[in-house]
């Protein structure tokens, strides 16, 4: 799917890579690997890209742990359209102007009903708009 779609990449923070990696059964691990190799549209980014100031701002974020604003900065450090995660902390918790917040099952629902680039330009409106 990721590969066949145009304009759209897959942005992995080390820290997920690490911790999926961590909770899978030992005999899943190759599979995980080599679907997380299959595209070169998944792109794996080191957290060390995000800046103090940038962390900082997600830190203030109310209901927001350390890792979750972590993960929530690493997404605007990239220009991320779309962070889909299915941490309640971040889907429920986190309204940001920078990107939209989805759980897995949204993301997917969107992008099938063939309303995923409009949920896009609709948020690149309102940064326009800023």
């Amino acid at each position: 799917m990721i590969s066949s779609i145009p304009d759209f990449s897959l942005f992995v923070p080390e820290i997920i890579r690490d911790e999926v990696e961590r909770n899978l059964p030992d005999n899943l691990a190759k599979d995980f690997y080599r679907l997380i190799s299959s595209s070169h549209k998944i792109i794996f980014g080191p957290l060390y890209t995000v800046s103090r100031e940038l962390f900082e701002k997600y830190c203030s974020k109310e209901g927001l742990k350390t890792g979750d604003a972590l993960i929530a900065a690493f997404a605007e450090s990239c220009q991320a359209d779309i962070l889909v995660s299915d941490n309640r902390d971040i889907y429920e918790k986190l309204q940001v102007d920078a990107f939209l917040t989805m759980t897995a099952k949204q993301f997917l629902s969107t992008y099938y009903k063939g309303t995923i680039w409009q949920e896009i330009h609709k948020l690149r409106q309102r940064e326009l708009s800023r």
